[in-house]
This record gives C-alpha cells, structure tokens and sequence, in this order.
C-alpha cells in the first residue's frame, strides 16, 4: 500500500462495510445518485461511542464498589476484552484522517472525473453507473466497481487499487494505477494499456484479458478465473495452462500485442486458468494496396 496511509484505508473499509449495508446512504449523505460518506459521518461518532464506553467498564472492574453495572462486566476477566475495545476505538479516533472519504455512485448515471474530484478520495460505483477517469483525472484512494456497473480508464490516475466486483466491467486502455488492479466475483476486465503497479489478478470466476500495458509485480489467476494474455515471443507455448502447469510459478517473457516487453511471475491456483494467445498482425498497407489492385487486373483481362 505504497501510497496510502494504514489510517486512510482503515476508514475506507468502514465506509465501505456501511455502504455495501445501507444502500439508503446516498439520500442522506449525497444528492441524487451521488453520495460522498465521510469520517466525521460514520468513523467518528462511532469510535467516540466505543471509547466511552469501553474506558467506562474497564475502570469499572477496577473499581467495582462505584459502579452498579451487570457482573459479567464486574468480573475481572472482563478486562481483555474491554481493553482491546478501548484500544481499537482510541486507534480508529486518533489516526483517521477527518477528510478520508467514499464517493458513492448508485443509480444509472455516467460521471466523468475530472469533471469529478476525488482527490484524496475513494470512488464506489453500483447499480448500472458508468464511471470514465479521463485526462487528468485524480482519484486518490480505491476505484471499485459493483453489481452491473461500469468502469473505463483511458487516462489519469488511481491512487491505490482498481477493483471490479459482482458482474461489473471494467476497461483499462491507459493511465496509471498506484497499487493492483484485481477481478471478482464473474467480473470482466480489458487491459490495452496505462501501467498497473503492482499484480493484476483474477478471482472468483472473472476474466480478464491483457493485451498491452505495463504490469509491476506478478500476474495471478485463482479461484475458477481466467486471465488470458495476448502477445508475441512468449518463452511458453501459446495455449492453456492451469493449477501445477509448467507455467505456474515461473517468468513469463516476451511481448504483449502493444508491444510492451513483459517480464511478470505467473501464480495459478484453484482451478483457475491462464491462456496465452498470439496476437493477430494486422495486414501492412502495402499489402492491402495489392489486395485493392486485384480486382482491377482481373477487370483488364476481361476487357
């Protein structure tokens, strides 16, 4: 998590736990089919409560004679257990930045960023939303998609992961991405370029298919997925390869169809499969030029 703080994603994964759980949040925290959820909304609040709470029975099982409280919160045995809750709430209080943030998208909008900011945000899209990061487009924390939506990076940048979940689909054909690109849950993913930073990886039956773009650390496939990678020049025969294959765990070299050189370690688990394909040349001009001036000779001769 190279460029993110443990506090910002702490928070992120709350916000997302209440989102995923209350699908009502956008007509509280947001307008229309856009909700932005921040700390002082949810983290906050929640943490202040925890604390009191638990400061209030741990020192109530010191001092007991003060306190008229049920005994199963006198006993001292209790104490472990209260003081981890003070610690994790004073944790969650005293680290959580106030301006982390989830940028919720429900509905069947299209949002565009940068027309969007997200600076030192996360973006969430659900339903059948369509959410494109464009020209300079900045979303500092997690881009994750949902359900039926919709997600295409053609530029710009993501602070951390870019993650399709459910049935979504996703499109990466450039821009960066700071930490891994990961697919879920019967997800479909298109790579054609940017650069990901650390692994692209294939879970839960999703697919994904590669064909240029620059891929920092390694390329996994799990859980019945597929990860297909188009190119040239690969080191390994062109076809299937699964679970304990000779692929498994080994480099795999060559090219990709953009022509970006690839040079990434291959983890294939759970009866999960990856393909490498040859990519199609595309025919040269010239080539196409003498193809055009077929059916001219033929007409000649007939003349």
């Amino acid at each position: 998590m190279s460029s993110m703080h443990l506090s910002d994603t702490l928070v992120l994964h709350i916000c997302e736990v209440v989102l995923k759980r209350c699908p009502e949040i956008p007509a509280y925290f947001g307008h229309g089919d856009s909700a932005t959820v921040t700390l002082p909304a949810i983290a906050k609040p929640a943490a202040v409560l925890l604390l009191a709470l638990g400061a209030f029975v741990w020192l109530a099982t010191l001092r007991t004679r003060f306190f008229n409280l049920p005994r199963c919160l006198m006993q001292p045995s209790s104490q472990p257990a209260m003081t981890a809750v003070v610690l994790n709430a004073a944790m969650l209080l005293a680290v959580v930045p106030a301006s982390a943030a989830v940028i919720s998208h429900t509905g069947s909008g299209t949002y565009n960023y940068p027309s969007l900011t997200a600076v030192g945000d996360s973006v969430y899209a659900f339903d059948t939303t369509t959410v494109n990061l464009l020209t300079n487009g900045l979303i500092g924390g997690h881009l994750k998609a949902y359900e039926d939506s919709m997600v295409n990076v053609s530029d710009g940048s993501i602070g951390v992961d870019l993650l399709a979940f459910n049935k979504s689909r996703m499109n990466v054909s450039d821009g960066s991405i700071g930490d891994d690109m990961l697919a879920y849950d019967d997800s479909t993913v298109t790579v054609s370029g940017g650069t990901i930073g650390d692994y692209l990886a294939s879970y839960s039956n999703s697919i994904i298919t590669v064909s240029g773009g620059s891929i920092g650390a390694g390329l996994v496939a799990r859980n019945n997925s597929t990860l297909t990678i188009i190119g040239s020049g690969f080191n390994f025969d062109y076809g299937d390869y699964i679970d304990g294959s000779v692929l498994d765990l080994q480099f795999l070299t060559g090219s990709l169809a953009d022509g970006t050189a690839l040079n990434n370690q291959v983890w294939i688990y759970d009866a999960a499969t990856v393909t490498l394909q040859q990519v199609i040349p595309e025919p040269s001009t010239g080539l196409l030029f003498l193809f055009g001036l077929t059916p001219l000779s033929h007409r000649r001769r007939d003349l």
